[in-house]
């Protein structure tokens, strides 16, 4: 099985390392990742200027591991991934292991869910995985979650995913045997309380530092949140198609209406 991994942590990232190496007995790996940090980056892509593809020499001489930097984005990554090596075709894309949870009402911000969406569009399975941060902040115990995908690959057969459809994963902070279990899960809702500094640079120039504070949660009996807060794995799937069916229905016998 050809594996495409990606992140939107970068490169050098240890959540992009640790799932390489704990993945390497599963298939043919081919890492394409962001060059810098581009969490928060969304779908977006590079347009006006040109991507640069770099081998990345210490995956190879490390974990014996094909990779690649690229001076773009999450999407621009697994673009270039599904599309610029002929002699690579993915059968699936593991985006992650992203440092901190990718879940509710965040993923519509998040490089990470941006990358799976993209491999989604193009008819290639595709999971995107995240675990949380710990107390104080520390980094995360990134071995569980790789145990995890991979009981989540042993239960089911990915390639029965339905089109348009992809798997978000999200990981407790835990030593994997203390993982509860996996839960199968809806999305959640979550709001930050926003906050814009204004300052001025040595020109005397405006400019402004924006950070999410508090945040609110709304978390059903079976979402993502309350997975994780229980000590679960949460694993939703997500569609692309973002249509509320039940307006659109409304709205249609609305304007039927003579």
């Amino acid at each position: 099985m050809n594996l495409l991994l990606s992140n939107d942590d970068g490169i050098r990232s240890p959540g992009l390392m640790t799932l390489a190496v704990g993945l390497k007995e599963a298939g043919n790996i081919l890492v394409v990742a962001p060059q810098i940090q581009q969490s928060g980056i969304s779908n977006a892509i590079t347009l006006f200027h040109p991507l640069r593809l770099e081998p990345e020499k210490s995956y190879t001489e490390r974990f014996g591991v094909r990779a690649y930097s690229l001076t773009g984005t999450p999407t621009d990554c697994v673009k270039l991934g599904i599309h610029v090596f002929p002699d690579f075709k993915p059968d699936l894309v593991l985006v992650g292991i992203n440092e901190g949870y990718n879940m509710a009402s965040d993923i519509l911000y998040s490089g990470t869910v941006g990358a799976a969406t993209e491999a989604c569009l193009y008819e290639v399975p595709s999971i995107a995985v995240s675990i949380g941060l710990g107390q104080d902040r520390e980094e995360p115990p990134y071995e569980t979650a790789v145990y995890w995908v991979k009981k989540v690959l042993e239960r089911y057969d990915i390639s029965m995913l339905p089109k348009f459809t992809f798997l978000n994963i999200n990981v407790p902070p835990l030593e994997k045997e203390e993982i509860k279990g996996i839960k199968v899960t809806t999305l959640g809702v979550r709001r930050w309380r926003d906050s814009i500094v204004e300052s001025k640079d040595p020109r005397n120039s405006p400019y402004y530092w924006m950070y999410s504070g508090q945040k609110e949660d709304i978390a059903g009996k079976n979402t993502d949140i309350a997975a994780v807060e229980e000590g679960y794995v949460s694993v939703t799937p997500i569609l692309l198609d973002r249509t509320d069916q039940k307006t659109y229905a409304a709205l249609q016998k609305r304007y039927k209406e003579k």
